[in-house]
Formats: C-alpha cells, sequence, structure tokens
C-alpha cells in the first residue's frame, strides 16, 4: 500500500508470493524494516525461527515500483545455538554505512545480557553477529521489563 501525495495509504497490491508448498510456518516469522542495502528504499527482514532450531535472516528487497522481491538468506545461526526466547531484536544504521543492521540483546543461561550487531552487507544480507557489550548478570535487569525500540 503505497501512500499518495497527502499521506493516505492507497489500495495493497501484491508484488510476491510465498508459495504454500515452501513450508514456511506463519508463527515461526518475525518481520523487521530498514534499507538494508542502501538504496534508498525500505526492505523487508525476516527472521524465521526453523523447526530445527535453526534461525535464519532473510531479505526481501523493495523494488523501485515499491513492490518486493523474494527473499533470499543471509546469515542462519545453527540449529539449537539460541534460544528464540532469549533473543530482542532492534534495527538500525549502527555503523553509519546507511545500510540498516540488526541489533540483538540476548539473555544469556546465566542472566548476562549481551548487545551483539549483525551488519547488512551490499546485498542487504544480515551477516554474522558480533558481540558488543554485556551486562552482568549482578546487575539486577528485569529481562521481560526490557523493551528495545
Amino acid at each position: 500500500g503505497l501512500a499518495d501525495t497527502a499521506g493516505h495509504i492507497q489500495p495493497f497490491t501484491s508484488s510476491y508470493a510465498t508459495p504454500a508448498n515452501a513450508g514456511w510456518d506463519w508463527n515461526a516469522i518475525q518481520l523487521h524494516s530498514g534499507d538494508v542495502n542502501g538504496d534508498g528504499r525500505t526492505d523487508a527482514v525476516m527472521v524465521y525461527h526453523h523447526a530445527d532450531g535453526s534461525i535464519g535472516f532473510y531479505t526481501s528487497l523493495a523494488k523501485a515500483d515499491g513492490g518486493f522481491g523474494e527473499y533470499t538468506v543471509g546469515y542462519t545461526v545453527p540449529a539449537n545455538s539460541w534460544d528464540r526466547n532469549a533473543m530482542k531484536l532492534i534495527t538500525g544504521d549502527f555503523n553509519g554505512d546507511r545500510r540498516t543492521d540488526m541489533g540483538m540483546m540476548y539473555r544469556q543461561p546465566d542472566g548476562t545480557m549481551k548487545m551483539y550487531t549483525g551488519l547488512a552487507d551490499t546485498a542487504g544480507h544480515i551477516q554474522p553477529f558480533t558481540s558488543s557489550y554485556a551486562t552482568p548478570a549482578n546487575a539486577g535487569w528485569d529481562w521481560n521489563a526490557i523493551q528495545l525500540h
């Protein structure tokens, strides 16, 4: 649904459809937005929690006509490496390259909370996450009280 010059959303049009036999589970999808390839258009980033416990970071690039392209995978977390309930995700340009990256706060089993960054490459794919900051378990932070924006 593109906005008109008055800022009103116009009727929605379809641009890409994942076939039903692709096996995607609706409840395993988290969607985020941002310009991950730096072309000035907002793209869709899907975090997909696979049944085997792996987590894929997929990108659907926006087209000049306002539609979306096929989802392609960037970084995939190996099966059972991360607990999806221990992740809080945000998007933003964290390194100033004009591409939207993914930030993650992850609660370690010992209660430590670490910040990680997955930078977007020039193709718009989220790359492997690197750790940058950790809040010690004894800091007293309540995981359920934290919201990232």
